[in-house]
């Protein structure tokens, strides 16, 4: 990033204040912003650092793919707002060589690319099937496969938290959910983890998580099937009822299915991974108070999700900048989780922390996660049952834990003690 531009891009933009909103005496081209590139070597070797000095630079920049901003309140506006949409199908068909998404953008409804009235319509169906009741119904048999998990590991005192566990249990509780084997847990997992990275932009990747959603597409094709032949208590069958109301059709419900199968897996393993990892690494917070809150820190501390991508659907002035209709604007999550107009010593690891902001990696308003509380729980019967049952671990040389692009933990090795008998 060219610091001298930033400065003086920045005497453009007018005072903050806590929470509060930027704003200018006049709207200044896209052009005029410090440039900043999230894809460089420099970032790569200490994101946090970076985020943090760009951030107090300036609030807003501009990117390779269009602008990003860094503050908490900016983060917060553009997600909230229906001026900008959920980018990321926009955002796979630019990193595209020919200009079509990779596969191309969905032939039907999507919760993440649909607005008004189809979103709520989608949200309706969807949402039973993740409301505190069901997720309850859950609760008891997720808590036993952590369990199961963990009794198999104790003996030795020594696991491969990812392989051993964590990359375990999402696959499994999905399959729950949608009704299918848990044999095919692995091969959604897989799929999950290639097609996620679709939010990279990188267009290197593209062909690959092409071919993971048509894979996932497959799956879903196979699960209408069959439940076709034989419904039972699960998401898919409940798809498939609302498309026998004349509430979705089939096309809906491949492309939902697909949907909640890339979005369901591989964020709640890796966050399950970094909380784990957290807690190791600050030996004082390993016996928390609060679950909740500790989950909530750990993903304010390092989400999973670093950054998202929306697109302007109108012209619109952004902290005193001018964007035009179909610029992509990126929201730079860990930069605005350690925003120190939002929370208080951001910078310090703290499962009391209660604070006044929300953490945003499940969103805020029309697109909140609808999996919001799935994943909360997943991860949080994982701290629960790590923290009563051992003490805390030693985490191995080998660990890969990767904080840029996405927060992402590869090898997880842990020596640890029983601290008490299940």
């Amino acid at each position: 990033m060219d610091r001298a531009s930033a400065g003086a891009s920045a005497q453009l933009l007018a005072g903050r204040g806590p929470g509060a909103r930027y704003s200018a005496r006049v709207a200044v081209p896209i052009g005029s912003l410090p440039f900043f590139d999230h894809g460089t070597a420099e970032f790569a070797a200490d994101p946090r650092g970076y985020l943090a000095a760009v951030r107090e630079t300036s609030p807003i920049v501009r990117t390779p793919t269009g602008v990003g901003v860094l503050t908490y309140a900016a983060c917060h506006e553009v997600i909230l707002d229906p001026a900008f949409r959920p980018g990321v199908f926009e955002l796979m068909r630019r990193a595209t060589p020919d200009g079509q998404a990779a596969p191309a953008p969905v032939p039907a409804r999507t919760l993440l690319g649909s607005e008004g009235r189809d979103h709520q319509e989608l949200r309706r169906v969807v949402m039973p099937w993740f409301t505190p009741r069901r997720i309850d119904s859950l609760r008891e048999r997720t808590a036993a496969l952590v369990a199961e998990l963990l009794d198999a590991v104790e003996p030795t005192g020594n696991c491969e938290f990812m392989a051993d566990v964590a990359l375990r249990i999402p696959p499994t509780v999905f399959c729950w959910m949608v009704g299918c084997d848990v044999a095919r847990g692995p091969e959604l997992a897989h799929c999950s983890s290639i097609a996620l990275q679709a939010f990279s932009g990188d267009p290197s990747v593209m062909d690959a998580v092409g071919a993971a959603i048509r894979e996932l597409r497959h799956f879903a094709d196979d699960l209408i099937a069959e439940k076709r032949r034989s419904p039972g208590d699960d998401i898919t069958s409940a798809l498939l009822a609302a498309v026998d109301e004349g509430v979705l059709d089939e096309r809906d419900v491949r492309s939902l299915l697909t949907e909640l199968l890339s979005a369901s897996v591989d964020n709640t393993t890796h966050s399950m991974g970094i909380a784990v990892w957290l807690l190791s690494e600050h030996p004082s917070e390993w016996s928390p108070v609060s679950i909740e809150a500790t989950v909530e820190e750990c993903s304010r501390y390092e989400p999973v999700i670093r950054h998202g991508n929306h697109v302007a659907t109108r012209d619109v002035e952004l902290l005193g900048v001018a964007v035009p209709a179909g610029t992509l604007v990126t929201v730079y999550l860990a930069s605005a989780h350690r925003d120190p107009d939002a929370y208080e010593d951001p910078d310090r690891f703290d499962t009391a922390r209660r604070p006044a902001q929300p953490q945003l990696v499940f969103g805020v308003g029309r697109h909140f996660c609808v999996g919001a509380a799935l994943a909360r729980m997943e991860i949080g019967e994982v701290v629960r049952a790590v923290t009563t049952r051992w003490r805390a671990p030693q985490v191995g040389p080998t660990a890969v834990v990767r904080l840029a692009l996405t927060g992402e933990v590869d090898a997880l090795p842990l020596h640890f003690e029983v601290a008490a008998v299940s």
